[in-house]
């Protein structure tokens, strides 16, 4: 039986630091608010972080690119790998969405004191997200696309003809010809799939994001987790007074 500290990269976190939970206490209304924000950008910042390991994790059990052979186990790697990307799209859709909803928290005096601590590479990224944010999404095509997948194919199945359209995508478009639409009908539900919901999910990702630049949005991720983690911890470090090494003070 394994343990925590078996975990994927589990060896490598830091050491554990506290603070006291007061620090984001308050009473005052647009204290609270600033408060309430960065306890969502370090919500966003662990999710990005688990998408991105859970990612990892997977690839080394994916069939490579050319190799693939058509089978139950590749099949439901390939759907856990779309699942997390899925996740993973919707989560990015969600912080532009949180720093777009709520200008005033960013305008505080504690917030852009936190900001300005940044070394100047976090906070072009900072500002790049927030101009990011601050774009209409009907026009950016970028946000049109996160949001799209999120409403249809991550956070919600209600997108129906979404969902329809990467079908058609995947099949017509995607998949060699003469492919066939797989399932698994296993005698429990962990012994069975269906492949061919996986294929539109995908199909809809692939339809959304074709004509985007996803090396750069990878590497976007990279940098905001960055950004997102420097802004969180140097906003505690004023407001608790520091960190204590161990469980408790």
């Amino acid at each position: 039986m394994g343990t925590p500290e078996d975990l994927p990269e589990a060896r490598h976190l830091g050491q554990l630091e506290s603070f006291d939970p007061k620090a984001l206490f308050a009473t005052d209304e647009k204290e609270r608010e600033v408060c309430a924000f960065v306890l969502a950008l370090a919500l966003a910042f662990n999710d990005i972080k688990d998408c991105r390991l859970a990612l990892g994790t997977l690839n080394p059990y994916l069939p490579k690119v050319g190799s693939l052979k058509i089978s139950p186990a590749a099949g439901q790697g390939l759907g856990l790998q779309n699942h997390i990307l899925r996740h993973f799209y919707a989560v990015l859709s969600e912080l532009v969405l949180l720093i777009n909803k709520n200008p005033k928290p960013q305008a505080e005096p504690a917030f852009q004191s936190a900001i300005s601590s940044l070394h100047r590479k976090d906070r072009e990224i900072w500002r790049e997200l927030t101009n990011l944010a601050s774009t209409a999404q009907r026009t950016n095509k970028l946000l049109k696309a996160l949001a799209k997948i999120r409403n249809e194919v991550a956070s919600h199945y209600y997108g129906l003809e979404g969902l329809m359209r990467g079908y058609d995508h995947f099949f017509e478009t995607l998949a060699p010809r003469e492919h066939q639409a797989y399932l698994s009908r296993g005698q429990t539900a962990a012994a069975s799939r269906f492949y061919f919901a996986d294929a539109a999910a995908q199909g809809h990702v692939s339809l959304e994001l074709q004509e985007l630049p996803l090396k750069e949005l990878t590497e976007l991720s990279q940098h905001i987790t960055i950004a997102l983690y420097q802004i969180v911890t140097r906003f505690l470090e004023t407001r608790a007074g520091g960190f204590y090494r161990g469980e408790a003070a």
